[in-house]
């Protein structure tokens, strides 16, 4: 018999809003599972559905399942140690199932929902499938962990099932971990709930843990150690993809070719007298600064968003000289029609690296009432991290690491 996880039942958990259980709703509608009923409603209502049959709360238990790589998500990616044994042991189906079918929770049960949980991670599911990341393995691992309620004023803490999804992306030799964002996180401990003599921890701490725990059951080893570099090249990538110069203010360089021209020549040997070497230099600061006043002024700005997955609204960067660079937007409008990108845009360009940029994505799935998310995406010294501050499909998730990594 189907019944809901407190964690998952509860108002202040968040880990289905309204807009999941609408989207279950639309997609099985009968006559008491419809999309305009309330949060609670909603969730009664599917219970009572997967109740009705086996099929009915295999369906249920499995899109609970599906729907943990969505929502508001902190995800961690990274390379792993992708030598020729590991890979081909990865791409074998038979090693992987031998490697992790000891680790299995409960055969009986390889679902999140209906488990009992404890202090350490648990694989509870894992699947191999290839799509449009090629070959992927996919684990699913839960343990208890204590929250204060959200939602609530008072400090009492909840024991809660803390789901992390790892997914290796065998063919792009990428490991990555997959959280809710909760803040007041306390290690579990079934003897106490006083907060005093609890350990804290945090989303990125639990998402090491699992990842952890998935490379030992793979037996494999720890993550690249020199992969840093790379995801900030990466990330430049992205935003110079994104922040291409409009075919509008292309037309309105091209038509003053000559007399910026003629402005370079005149601060090289009438103003300046620079050595000639220096020429190309001058050339490129003179069609950056007028292609920033053009950009500032242009009465459209949606020419800085339209045919574009994204455009960014916030950037910082790092040069070799370790200058640092912090841009943003006001009102979350394109960084691009704003004069610090262009103040700037020579280091990013240079240096052909970027820290954090804060995208706005266009949405892939039209069943929003808006039609653009923000996703902010940093690399530190250990990992890129992905954060999405509200709910988010996993084919949009998808669609920004795809940006990412590359398809």
């Amino acid at each position: 018999m189907f019944r809901w996880n407190n964690t998952f039942y509860s108002d202040s958990t968040n880990y289905f809003t309204l807009l999941p259980l609408q989207l279950f709703a639309r997609s099985r509608q009968n006559a008491y599972l419809r999309p305009n009923l309330d949060r609670k409603s909603l969730l009664h209502a599917i219970q009572r559905y997967a109740n009705e049959s086996v099929q009915n709360e295999e369906d249920v238990n499995s899109w609970i399942d599906n729907t943990m790589k969505e929502g508001r998500r902190e995800i961690y990616l990274e390379e792993y140690d992708s030598n020729p044994i590991t890979q081909a042991f990865l791409k074998s189906d038979e090693s992987v199932h031998e490697a992790l079918k000891p680790h299995l929770l409960n055969v009986e049960n390889q679902h999140i929902s209906g488990n009992v949980y404890g202090r350490d991670f648990q694989l509870v599911m894992y699947s191999i499938e290839n799509g449009s990341f090629g070959r992927v393995i996919t684990l699913f691992l839960c343990k208890l962990i204590y929250c204060t309620e959200e939602n609530k004023k008072e400090k009492n803490l909840t024991a809660q099932v803390f789901p992390v999804v790892v997914e290796l992306f065998v063919d792009k030799e990428y490991i990555m971990t997959s959280v809710k964002t909760k803040a007041n996180l306390f290690l579990y401990n079934p003897d106490t709930r006083d907060v005093t003599n609890l350990d804290t921890t945090s989303c990125d701490r639990q998402a090491l843990n699992a990842k952890q725990a998935a490379l030992r059951m793979l037996q494999i080893n720890d993550v690249m150690q020199n992969n840093i570099e790379r995801l900030k090249t990466q990330l430049f990538n992205l935003l110079n993809a994104c922040t291409q110069t409009p075919d509008e203010i292309e037309a309105l360089l091209n038509e003053n070719a000559e007399k910026m021209e003629k402005i370079a020549t005149m601060v090289q040997d009438d103003i300046c007298n620079l050595e000639p070497g220096l020429m190309q230099d001058v050339k490129w600061d003179i069609r950056n600064m007028i292609e920033k006043y053009f950009s500032m002024t242009y009465p459209d700005k949606r020419i800085f968003i339209k045919n574009r997955i994204a455009y960014p609204i916030k950037l910082d960067a790092t040069d070799q000289q370790r200058s640092k660079v912090q841009q943003t937007s006001g009102f979350e409008e394109p960084l691009q029609s704003k004069d610090i990108f262009f103040d700037n845009k020579k280091m990013l360009q240079k240096n052909r690296q970027c820290d954090s940029v804060k995208f706005s994505f266009e949405r892939l799935n039209s069943l929003y009432c808006d039609d653009r998310f923000n996703v902010q995406i940093t690399v530190n010294r250990k990992y890129c991290i992905v954060k999405f501050s509200e709910y988010t499909v996993k084919e949009d998730i998808d669609n920004v690491l795809h940006s990412i990594i590359g398809y």
